[in-house]
C-alpha cells in the first residue's frame, strides 16, 4: 500500500553484440538463442542498446527470505483485533488466541512467534507475514 516494490533477481545482463564496444567481452549465453532473442527484442523496441536480463535459473543460488517492514506489536494487536483474534500484552509479550500463541520483539527488531502448532498459530503467523514484503 505504500508504493514500494522490491524483488530479488539473479541473472546475467547481456548487451546486443552489435552495440558492444571494441575490447568488451560478451557475457556467457544461458541457452543458444538468448543473443538472437535480445537483438530481435531491442529492434522491436527501437533501442539498439537495450540490455537484456537473462534469468539464470540453473545457477541461481538460494537466499534466505528477507522480511521488509518495521512491524510494531502494538499496531499488530489492532490487526489481530480486526481479524477477530483476542490478544493482550503482558511483560512485553503479545499473547494471542487465549494465550496459546506468543509474539515478542527480539533485540535485532525481528518478531518471534511461539506456540503449539494449531489453527490459531498458523492464522496469527499468516497475519504477521502479511505485514511484511518478503523477498
Amino acid at each position: 500500500g505504500n508504493g514500494i516494490e522490491v524483488a530479488w533477481v539473479e541473472g546475467v545482463v547481456n548487451f546486443p553484440a552489435e552495440s558492444m564496444e571494441e575490447g568488451e567481452e560478451e557475457a556467457p549465453e544461458t541457452d543458444g538463442g538468448d543473443k538472437q532473442k535480445q537483438i530481435i527484442a531491442s529492434k522491436k523496441l527501437g533501442d539498439p542498446d537495450l540490455p537484456m536480463l537473462n534469468i539464470t535459473q540453473d545457477i541461481a543460488s538460494y537466499h534466505d527470505p528477507v522480511f521488509i517492514n518495521d512491524v510494531r506489536l502494538s499496531e499488530f494487536k489492532q490487526v489481530l483485533s480486526r481479524a477477530g483474534i483476542n490478544s493482550e500484552f503482558n511483560s512485553g509479550i503479545l499473547w494471542c488466541a487465549n494465550g496459546t500463541v506468543a509474539l515478542r520483539k527480539q533485540d535485532a527488531g525481528s518478531i518471534s512467534i511461539e506456540g503449539s502448532l494449531s489453527e490459531e498459530y498458523f492464522q496469527v503467523r499468516k497475519l504477521l507475514y502479511s505485514q511484511y514484503a518478503i523477498v
